[in-house]
């Protein structure tokens, strides 16, 4: 018997771009979500002042754009800290992914020690 792939053709899809599709594509634009963003950005610009940002709890329907606008953000946020030379770090945890609070919170402590010691090198590099 051949082999089941080469009778199919590569490339033919009903999708002409199957990347939108996917959790982790973001945008250029978000239309109709500037107000969004910039909620998200009252919250995070005391940290282009070097001052820990209060937590943000996003919450809503599926699909509604909750996540693509903090990622959006997110971006913006580490644009205006790499122009104003101050050291950011935003992480995002998809919570989904995991299936038991001890993972969830193994991620996030990993996450901190990675970002701890990043910052700890950024400082003995002035």
């Amino acid at each position: 018997m051949a082999n089941i792939f080469d009778d199919l053709e590569v490339g033919k899809s009903v999708f002409k771009d199957k990347q939108p599709l996917d959790h982790r594509f973001l945008p250029e634009n978000l239309p109709h979500r500037k107000e969004q963003i910039t909620q998200i950005a009252k919250y995070w610009i005391e940290a282009l002042n070097n001052v820990t940002p209060s937590d943000i709890t996003i919450y809503g329907k599926t699909g509604t754009g909750k996540t693509a606008a903090a990622k959006f953000a997110r971006e913006q946020l580490n644009e205006a800290a790499s122009n104003k030379n101050v050291f950011i770090k935003v992480e995002y945890i998809r919570c989904t992914d995991y299936t038991t609070e001890y993972q969830y919170c193994t991620t996030v402590s990993k996450a901190w020690k990675k970002c701890s010691s990043q910052r700890m090198d950024k400082r003995r590099s002035y």
